[in-house]
């Protein structure tokens, strides 16, 4: 020949390989910024209902909700029977 290194293509197997790993990192990478962003707007909206001076979880009700007297919750005659 002329004397220049011919070049080999890439074997088929190995180029569809390629693409699909590609194409799996791609599908994973916008899960992640998908979940990501689902994230970062739960906890702006958790802010503003903090900021409104109401509780935005179990723990902060149960902090926030004052317990009724003994014999004003209808509650206690329903666990006696």
């Amino acid at each position: 020949m002329n004397g220049q290194p011919t070049q080999v293509p890439p074997n088929r197997k190995t180029r569809r390989l390629a693409i699909a790993v590609l194409v799996l990192v791609c599908l994973i990478s916008l899960y992640v910024a998908y979940r990501m962003s689902l994230s970062f707007a739960i906890q702006r909206r958790l802010e503003s209902i903090r900021r409104a001076g109401l509780p935005a979880t179990g723990v902060e009700l149960d902090k926030w909700y004052r317990q009724p007297r003994s014999g004003e919750n209808a509650a206690d005659v329903y666990l006696e029977v």
